[in-house]
């Protein structure tokens, strides 16, 4: 694929990493397709748990990934992993990129 890939989908979610999963297989055949965890942190909602070689125990919930060797493994840049308190900064980040201000949807 030669040009970057559009924000066509966002799945909010991720359950047994059906969201992540999902976007993988929709961004394979060209759709921009992204996934947003909020406040998950069991390991199976985590990319880590489907792409990874994990060779050593994995905490059930709140792992922290960056103390396992995953084997060079690095999240895609489509997998959004957030906590509720991150919402805002969020927001405001992709309003910043639309060119828009929260006033501005809250009004109108």
């Amino acid at each position: 694929m030669t040009q970057p890939l559009s924000f066509d989908v966002l799945h909010i979610g991720n359950i047994v990493n059906n969201g992540y999963l999902h976007a993988k297989y929709l961004r394979r055949r060209g759709v921009g397709a992204h996934n947003l965890n909020v406040d998950y942190t069991h390991c199976q909602g985590a990319p880590e748990w489907t792409d990874a070689l994990i060779k050593e125990p994995v905490a059930e919930w709140d792992q922290d990934w960056s103390l396992l060797d995953l084997g060079g493994y690095q999240r895609p840049p489509w997998y959004h992993g957030i906590m509720i308190a991150d919402v805002p900064k969020v927001e405001a980040v992709i309003l910043q990129r639309e060119g828009k201000k929260l006033s501005e949807l809250k009004s109108g």
